[in-house]
């Protein structure tokens, strides 16, 4: 995955590994355990219609995602602090499906971390797509 244009100002290398992990393991076909790892236990997540506030609603929820997909790719345009630990991150995201069709959407997300133990957490995570996927 390519890195993401940020402001000149933002310089928080932890910020940046992580929103690279994060959206590198989400792309990972089976890894739904370790992408409910990078949220608190009692995240809000809302994606399009879907959303949970807990980690066996995060499980169900990135388990579907996978329902008629094959693979999939974010490509990570831009990231942009909002304050208060609170990021929009751009970009566009290749489907490609269990029938052979791609689907390329735009979408931003808004993400809220925290630190716990010392390492980042997602505790908010709003997706909107541009025109969400016909699957």
């Amino acid at each position: 995955m390519h890195q993401p244009t940020y402001p000149e100002s933002f310089d928080d290398v932890t910020v940046k590994q992580w929103i690279q992990a994060y959206y590198s393991t989400v792309d990972t076909d089976g890894a739904v355990e370790t992408i409910a790892d990078f949220f608190t236990h009692d995240a809000v997540v809302q994606m399009g219609e879907h959303g949970v506030s807990d980690r066996p609603g995060l499980i169900r929820l990135f388990a579907s995602t996978w329902d008629y997909v094959a693979s999939r790719s974010h490509y990570v345009a831009s990231v942009n602090p909002l304050g208060n630990n609170t990021f929009l991150a751009r970009g566009t995201v290749t489907y490609n499906l269990k029938d052979g069709r791609s689907v390329t959407p735009e979408w931003c997300g808004i993400m809220g971390l925290l630190k716990q133990e010392g390492e980042w957490k997602m505790a908010y995570y709003k997706v909107y797509f541009a025109a969400f996927p016909a699957f």
